[in-house]
């Protein structure tokens, strides 16, 4: 069992890693396709170390817990995410409450970086993606990281209760037709979701 879900997480990694590049190298080819005279080196200079801040933040959050911990952040009874707009988007950031927030706050923000975040994940072999936080329309010299998440069906959703984000004791399983991110397997693995981070200076 736990061979067939691991292979099952390869293969889904494996669709995922082989449509992200070819997205990504479409995204790439599209925002540099300028000349050397409408690019300045210092503003390549620029954007390495805007990458170099977004790969680092994604694979910070995603080890301490606290990226998946917002993905999780669902409230199955209104079938979005909490404070959200009409489109079920975050404005500016995730709400205060969330360790996510104060770290995509201190990270981009309080450097006068913009960003938004979008989730990728595969439904009936197919990709798909939604937003999550959109602060506006990505400059020509914006970049984009990207990470992914493996969802469990056992994983919980999570929820603000007494001052803190807590497991809600509500597993994915157990309310993925009110989930987004569909369950795609029939064994331990739910997904595997990407995490798409676009940002760019104000």
């Amino acid at each position: 069992m736990v061979t067939g879900d691991r292979g099952q997480i390869h293969t889904l990694e494996g669709i995922l890693a082989a449509i992200f590049l070819v997205l990504s190298l479409l995204f790439a080819l599209q925002a540099s396709a300028v000349t050397p005279m409408t690019e300045s080196t210092s503003s390549q200079h620029i954007q390495n170390q805007q990458q170099a801040v977004g790969d680092d933040l994604l694979k910070a959050t995603a080890e301490n817990g606290s990226l998946k911990s917002a993905v999780l952040y669902w409230d199955y009874t209104e079938n979005a995410y909490p404070g959200t707009n009409a489109d079920g988007v975050y404005n500016h950031n995730f709400p205060e409450e969330l360790q996510l927030a104060t770290e995509l706050e201190r990270a981009l923000t309080d450097r006068g970086i913009a960003f938004n975040l979008n989730v990728n994940y595969i439904d009936d072999g197919e990709v798909y993606s939604f937003e999550l936080i959109k602060q506006g329309k990505p400059s020509d010299h914006s970049v984009v990281s990207t990470q992914t998440l493996t969802l469990y069906e056992n994983d919980e959703f999570t929820e603000y209760d007494g001052g803190e984000i807590r497991n809600s004791g509500t597993k994915l399983v157990e309310k993925e037709d009110e989930f987004d991110v569909p369950n795609e397997s029939d064994g331990k693995l739910y997904n595997v979701v990407e995490i798409e981070l676009i940002i760019w200076r104000m």
